[in-house]
């Protein structure tokens, strides 16, 4: 039984489980785009000509305490990793939270189109596994964010 496992059998909120996230940190996640499927279409050069690449949203009123601008580049850092992407504040993302679209970045220099166009979320999403479905964790990795 789910007991015996230690997990309720009704899902149940834990507050332990929700990360809390640092002051001058933010909670990473990412997202599709309707014309991106997975990354099936990331070295479609039709597609890319519709968007070349994706760019991190930022609370607008937070990147103005960070002096980032729309195109700005910024540095993401998580425990597993780095990246480099172009900046979009925007009032479309709360604070503490920052967003890009996954399919980018390709680290494949055989994805002629794909290669290195943005970032990866693959680059620096944490390696977890939610306990009861044994699902990757997507959204709870906890990164820093500068202007570069």
């Amino acid at each position: 039984s789910m007991e015996k496992k230690g997990l309720a059998a009704m899902p149940t909120w834990v507050d332990d489980d929700y990360v809390k996230i640092p002051a001058g940190k933010f909670k990473f996640i990412s997202g599709r785009h309707a014309q991106f499927t997975q990354n099936g279409t990331q070295n479609n050069i039709i597609l890319l000509e519709l968007m070349r690449e994706n760019f991190v949203w930022i609370n607008d009123k937070q990147a103005q305490t960070y002096g980032i601008k729309f195109g700005d580049i910024v540095e993401i850092t998580s425990s597993v990793g780095q990246v480099k992407i172009k900046a979009y504040p925007t009032h479309k993302i709360v604070p503490d939270t920052i967003f890009y679209i996954h399919g980018f970045g390709a680290k494949s220099e055989g994805l002629t189109f794909a290669h290195r166009n943005g970032a990866s979320d693959n680059e620096i999403i944490e390696d977890r596994i939610e306990p009861v479905f044994g699902s990757a964790v997507m959204h709870d990795t906890i990164v820093s964010l500068r202007k570069v």
